[in-house]
């Protein structure tokens, strides 16, 4: 039972991942993205 509610919470993550790479590459495109900005702080 437990292997079929991981093989679900994995697909709805791999599905989640997936669009939100592609709403990146979305507003990159559209130059609206430019990532994390690094923090200096810690180096």
């Amino acid at each position: 039972m437990m292997d079929i509610a991981a093989h679900y919470a994995h697909e709805d993550y791999t599905k989640r991942r997936k669009r939100q790479i592609e709403g990146i590459n979305k507003a990159k495109a559209q130059g609206k993205y430019k990532g994390r900005p690094a923090d200096k702080g810690l180096r």
